[in-house]
C-alpha cells in the first residue's frame, strides 16, 4: 500500500472512542498548523447550537487572502450531513422561494431557510455575494439583515404573493471572503451588522516551502480527508455529549470574563462603527462639512460574543465561561472592522496609547493623509482623541474622513491618544492578543 493510500484509509477509519479536543487539535495541529484558530472558531460557531437558549444566529466570515486556506478550513465540517448545510454559492432569494411554475410543495423543498433550520451553513465563497453592485448589495444586505435576525423571513411577489416562514428559524453561518472594499463596510452599518469576522492571517510561505509541496498534492489531499474525519468526530461527540443534556452552570461563569464581553461589546461597537460626511451651504454659499458617527448598540454584540465563549467553552468541555475563551473574542472584535482600522488601533496599543501620524505611517505603511484619516475617524468614533500641533495649518475633520483625498498643508504634527474608557485594552493579558 503506497503512502496515500495509507493515509486515506486511516482517515476513513470509524473512531473506537470519543474524539476529545485535545485529539482534535493535535490532528489539525500537526497538519496544518496555521489553520488551527480559525477551526477551533467555526468549531465554536457550530457548538452554540447545543446551547438551549442561544436564539441569535451567528454568521462569521473568514478574511484572508486568495489561497490562503479559508475553503480548507471549512471543508473540515463537510462530512457533518446532520448539523451542516453546505453551499457554494447564494442569494438571500434562496431562502424563500419564488420561481415561477412550482407547487408550494416543491418550493419548499427548494426553500433554504427550512433546511438550514437548526444547521450551520457553510459558504465556502461570499466574495460573489459580496460584490454585487451597490444598489444590488444594498438589497442583499437588507434580506440577510432580516434572516439573520432568527425569526424567519416572508417577502412578497407577483407570483405567488407572500409566503415565507416565520417563528423560530435559528442556524449559524460559516463563510468565506478575500478582503472587500470600504463601500461593503459602509453597506452593512447602514443595515446594522450581523456579520462578524475572522482574519486568518496567513503568514507568507518560503521557497524552500513551495519547493518541498512539490508533488505531494496527494498527501496534501489527504492530510485535509483526516482532518475533515477528525472534525466529523469531534462535533458528533460534542452532539452525544451535550445534545439534550446541557446544563449550563450560570453561577460558575468568570464575573471578571462577563464584564470584559461588556466591554468587548461596548468597544467594537464603536469600533466597527461608520462614520457619514455630508456637505451643505451656509446663508453665504459657503460649503461646510459635517461628520456623523452612525455607531450600533451594544446590546446585540453582547449577546453574540457571550454565545460564542459559551460555544467555544462546550468545544473545551466546559459548562461555564472562563479567561480561555477571550482570545478568541478579541481575534473576531479585531477582525470586524474595515482596514487599515484594526492595523492603527494596534499600533495605538502597543505604543501604550500614544502615536502620531508619521509612526502609523511607518509602522503599517501607508501614506500620511491615510495615517491622519484613520486617526480622525477613531476620535470621531470616540475611540480616541487627536491632538495637532499649535498653530499649524491643517483640514477640518470632515475633510479628514471623506472619500475625497484630502489635502493637508504644512508639516503639522498629529498624536493620537487612547480614551480612558478603553485603556484596559492595554492591560498586560491581552497584549500578546493582538499580533
Amino acid at each position: 500500500m503506497d503512502l496515500k493510500s495509507e493515509i486515506l484509509s486511516q482517515a476513513e477509519a470509524s473512531p473506537v472512542v470519543d474524539t476529545g479536543v485535545d485529539e482534535w487539535r493535535e490532528v489539525i495541529q500537526t497538519r496544518f498548523p496555521d489553520f488551527l484558530p480559525a477551526a477551533e472558531a467555526s468549531v465554536s460557531v457550530i457548538a452554540q447550537l447545543l446551547l438551549p437558549d442561544v436564539h441569535n444566529p451567528f454568521a462569521l466570515i473568514l478574511l484572508d487572502e486568495p489561497s490562503s486556506g479559508k475553503t480548507i478550513t471549512i471543508n473540515f465540517f463537510k462530512g457533518l450531513k446532520d448539523t451542516t448545510e453546505y453551499c457554494d454559492d447564494f442569494t438571500p432569494a434562496s431562502f424563500v422561494s419564488h420561481i415561477a411554475g412550482r407547487s408550494q410543495e416543491q418550493l419548499e423543498k427548494i426553500d433554504l431557510l427550512p433546511r438550514v433550520k437548526g444547521k450551520m451553513l457553510m459558504v465556502p465563497e461570499m466574495g460573489t455575494f459580496l460584490s454585487e453592485s451597490e444598489d444590488e448589495l444594498r438589497k442583499r444586505m437588507g434580506m440577510m439583515t432580516r434572516i439573520l435576525d432568527g425569526e424567519g423571513y416572508e417577502s412578497n411577489s407577483g407570483v405567488y404573493g407572500k409566503r415565507g416562514y416565520s417563528g423560530d428559524y435559528l442556524f449559524m453561518m460559516l463563510g468565506a471572503s478575500t478582503p472587500f472594499p470600504l463601500r461593503v463596510w459602509k453597506c452593512m452599518s447602514q443595515f446594522g451588522h450581523r456579520l462578524f469576522f475572522f482574519n486568518m492571517n496567513i503568514a507568507n510561505v518560503s521557497a524552500e516551502t513551495l519547493i518541498s509541496q512539490i508533488g505531494n498534492g496527494a498527501n496534501f489531499k489527504a492530510k485535509e480527508k483526516m482532518c475533515r474525519v477528525a472534525t466529523e468526530d469531534f462535533v458528533k461527540s460534542l452532539w452525544r455529549k451535550y445534545k439534550g443534556n446541557l446544563k449550563w452552570d450560570v453561577k460558575k461563569d468568570d464575573m471578571e470574563v462577563l464584564e470584559l464581553i461588556a466591554n468587548i461589546a461596548i468597544f467594537l461597537a464603536r469600533f466597527r462603527g461608520e462614520i457619514i460626511v455630508y456637505q451643505e451651504r451656509d446663508e453665504s454659499g459657503v460649503s461646510i462639512s459635517h461628520t456623523k458617527p452612525q455607531i450600533e448598540k451594544p446590546m446585540r454584540i453582547n449577546q453574540c460574543f457571550y454565545n460564542l465563549a459559551r460555544g467555544h467553552a462546550l468545544a473545551c468541555g466546559r459548562n461555564f465561561v472562563n479567561k480561555d475563551d477571550m482570545p478568541l473574542l478579541f481575534r473576531v472584535a479585531f477582525s470586524s472592522a474595515p482596514t487599515p482600522r484594526p492595523d492603527t488601533l494596534r499600533e495605538l496599543i502597543r505604543h501604550t496609547g500614544a502615536i502620531t501620524a508619521r509612526e502609523i505611517m511607518e509602522t503599517i505603511s501607508v501614506s500620511r493623509n491615510t495615517a491622519k484619516k484613520e486617526m480622525a475617524k477613531l476620535e470621531t468614533l470616540g475611540i480616541c482623541r487627536v491632538e495637532k500641533e499649535a498653530g499649524a495649518s491643517y483640514d477640518d475633520l470632515g475633510q479628514a474622513v471623506s472619500a475625497v483625498e484630502a489635502e493637508y498643508k504644512g508639516t503639522q504634527k498629529w498624536t493620537a491618544y487612547l480614551k480612558k474608557e478603553f485603556e484596559w485594552l492595554m492591560e498586560d493579558k491581552w497584549m500578546n492578543l493582538y499580533e
